[in-house]
């Protein structure tokens, strides 16, 4: 803290999505899906959803295809496959759905892999078959790029397969693209920013399962290249992939004896996966889809290899990001925090608090309840406030908030030496704020800093006097959602003039929240933050 007895907080927003940095969010339950099944292809075409296929309790391939409306949160029949088909894939190009690949009905399950490729034409409300696959695979994956579909990895009766074939819907052709490098069958992928990510999947030789694998690609169709990447941090078959803001978020999965519910997001620009709330119905061969920052899923088995489920959830992504770089208290202080939502829609979000420049996790007391994480809902076009508790927390402490959209507010705050109030404003990388100093008077002032990259984030302060000369720089370096308070003459000691009048640039690799404080005697101010870029 600046004072022992002083209290400053600050709202700092970043009005965009991140599509680096860290995510968070929520699971909602939905209606299930009306036949329960597992091993299914899925397709997204406008806002529905399509699922093909699959195995049902009785059904070793069905030709089933139910469709959700992801807008208006109903199932609806849809014209069937031409066959019964599981362990399929699907994609949508030119605004249709294509079935590819799978395994035919057949006992054991894995004895008639297909090449069959099938167009879906909602205008017409029917299915014709397209050219097949050059050779026959089922737990495959297959996704559309650039007016053309890309059939990934599975298995024949027998081996993985690291083929990727790729089709031309005009010259109804197949062509082979570089392999994988590994052979995956029950693979996941996703395009993400105009590439291919394949994360996870099961190494199968001569039938029989050899291992999970948690081996990680990235495809760049420009230079028909695969690229390894981070490992995934649960190794996994039978999962899901799903494209969203930015991220490749894997949920779900299983290996022998076991079924995963683990929700891991990729983020493409750090290279580094990121744990998020676990589905809360472990599954795998289920359906996923993605629309806006929402992800769907339904169906499944719930147990290794069978129990097929209609089960529906949605992952409601949190990627709009908001700071408090400093929470303190003292003597007599009370503070409020006041967040409002400016939309038509519920916001939905989650604040975490953190303390020290690790960021080690930090429980707040607010409204009489302590918590390192708290989540709460604010109406459309309605607010919420919360209230410190000035006797559950000494020194100091930041908080980090996600939501489904931008959210307002501000901080109002009372003590001894009087009240003030701070507005929200916006966190960048390059920040600048006015800053003073006169011993004489007893006037000082300080700045909080926060990340919000939710890494190691190296941060250059630069002491500048009213000319703009730079008179000194020091470097400080906060882990993930760390933050740090200090007073001018503590951050550059006997470099600051008395009394000085100047300005601090802030200069950090990632994203910085920042508020500035005036301390005279009797008063406290804030002082405005200008973002640079």
């Amino acid at each position: 803290m600046l004072k022992k007895r002083f209290l400053f907080l600050a709202l700092v927003t970043c009005w965009h999505t991140v599509i680096a940095g860290e995510i968070r969010g929520f699971w909602e339950d939905l209606p299930p899906m009306p036949t329960p099944r597992q091993e299914v292809a899925t397709a997204l075409l406008g806002g529905d959803m399509y699922v093909l296929g699959g195995l049902t309790d009785t059904i070793p391939g069905t030709a089933t295809v139910e469709v959700f409306d992801t807008a208006a949160g109903q199932w609806r029949a849809a014209p069937p496959l031409p066959r019964g088909i599981h362990h399929g894939s699907a994609a949508v190009l030119d605004g249709k759905i294509y079935s590819v690949g799978g395994f035919g009905a057949a006992v054991p399950i894995f004895g008639n892999p297909i090449a069959d490729v099938y167009e879906f034409d909602p205008d017409l409300g029917a299915w014709q078959v397209r050219a097949p696959l050059p050779s026959v695979r089922g737990s495959l994956f297959t996704v559309a790029l650039q007016g053309r579909l890309y059939a990934i990895g599975g298995r024949d009766t027998v081996n993985s397969r690291t083929d990727v074939t790729v089709y031309d819907p005009v010259q109804n052709q197949w062509s082979q693209a570089a392999p994988l490098p590994l052979g995956l069958d029950h693979l996941a992928a996703a395009v993400v920013e105009g590439k291919i990510y394949v994360a996870g999947g099961r190494v199968t030789q001569g039938g029989f399962f050899l291992r999970n694998d948690p081996s990680a690609f990235v495809y760049d169709a420009q230079l028909d290249q695969w690229s390894p990447l981070a490992d995934l941090p649960t190794p996994r078959s039978g999962h899901a992939a799903a494209s969203v803001a930015g991220f490749l978020l894997v949920v779900g999965g299983e290996e022998p004896g076991r079924v995963f519910n683990q929700n891991e997001a990729y983020a493409p620009a750090e290279d580094r996966w990121i744990s998020l709330p676990d589905l809360p119905t472990a599954r795998h061969g289920l359906a996923i889809a993605s629309v806006g920052n929402r992800m769907f899923t339904a169906g499944g088995g719930t147990v290794a290899n069978i129990q097929p489920t209609g089960q529906a959830e949605v992952f409601n992504l949190l990627s709009f990001l908001t700071s408090l770089p400093q929470i303190g208290v003292g003597p007599d202080i009370t503070s409020r925090l006041v967040l409002g939502n400016p939309g038509r829609q519920p916001l939905h979000v989650v604040a975490e608090f953190h303390r020290g420049e690790a960021g080690d996790d930090f429980s707040l007391s607010l409204d009489g309840q302590s918590a390192s994480q708290l989540q709460l809902g604010i109406a459309a076009e309605g607010r919420v406030t919360l209230t410190t508790d000035p006797a559950a927390l000494t020194g100091s402490a930041a908080a980090t908030l996600f939501s489904n959209a931008p959210l307002l507010g501000n901080v109002l705050f009372s003590g001894p030496q009087g009240f003030a109030g701070v507005a929200v404003t916006e966190g960048g990388r390059r920040l600048f704020v006015n800053l003073s100093r006169d011993t004489g008077e007893g006037a000082d002032s300080g700045v909080a800093l926060a990340d919000l990259s939710g890494q190691s984030n190296l941060i250059t302060l630069s002491l500048l006097d009213s000319q703009g000369q730079l008179l000194s720089q020091r470097p400080l370096e906060l882990e993930g959602f760390g933050q740090a308070a200090r007073l001018i003459s503590e951050l550059f000691e006997d470099d600051v003039p008395d009394p000085f009048n100047g300005s601090l640039r802030i200069e950090g690799q990632g994203l910085v929240g920042a508020v500035a404080i005036l301390l005279r005697p009797g008063q406290f101010a804030t002082l405005p933050v200008s973002v640079v870029e």
